[in-house]
């Protein structure tokens, strides 16, 4: 275990210098972090921006045809306020914020997206978005001859293309601008080599 060097940090949220505690069997690690640190608050510290979070579930529906599906979403749609009822109901923190859907042929894709606070919330957008499950497949006018409370669409331990169009816990960005002679003085190189 170990605690890197403080990190400058010039976010629009977060501003300041933070502590990197980092838990590691490779010692060497630790000093690696501790020279980058030590490079980017020199530079005057990493510029640093949150551009999106969320944590999506996405429950899949199979149907006889794609007319089936069609009428499936135009009875979704109309449920949203419910849905998003229901899905709260079952947490404290999370918020349903969207939910979206993709047609496949006679499938049907449920896009979930909640914000869950300072919690990773996996469990807890599983939770919520069962509730939804149960509820469509009890009221659904149009019962699906296959329903999955994850169509394998949210990105949940797997990557698909879904997680890079969207997002997955928080996606951040930052930049650094690192003078040629601050590269020579900490990491012993130049930009060139």
């Amino acid at each position: 275990v170990g605690i890197s060097w403080p990190l400058r940090v010039n976010g629009l949220f977060a501003e300041g210098d933070y502590l990197v505690p980092l838990a590691t069997t490779e010692a060497a690690l630790v000093a690696s972090y501790n020279r980058g640190s030590k490079l980017i608050s020199a530079c005057g510290g990493a510029s640093a921006m949150l551009l999106n979070e969320g944590v999506t579930r996405t429950p899949g529906f199979a149907f006889e045809n794609l007319a089936q599906a069609g009428q499936f979403v135009a009875w979704v749609v109309t449920q949203y306020d419910h849905f998003k009822a229901l899905a709260e109901s079952t947490t404290s923190h999370g918020k349903l914020t969207d939910i979206s859907c993709n047609i496949e042929g006679n499938h049907v894709y449920l896009v979930f997206e909640f914000l869950t606070g300072d919690a990773s919330g996996q469990n807890m957008v599983t939770i919520a978005t069962n509730a939804v499950f149960e509820y469509i497949i009890e009221h659904t006018p149009v019962k699906p001859d296959h329903a999955f409370l994850d169509g394998n669409l949210s990105g949940d331990k797997k990557a698909n293309t879904q997680t890079l169009r969207s997002v997955r816990g928080k996606k951040v960005t930052a930049e650094v601008n690192i003078p040629a002679e601050l590269v020579e003085k900490y990491l012993h190189t130049t930009p060139e080599k």
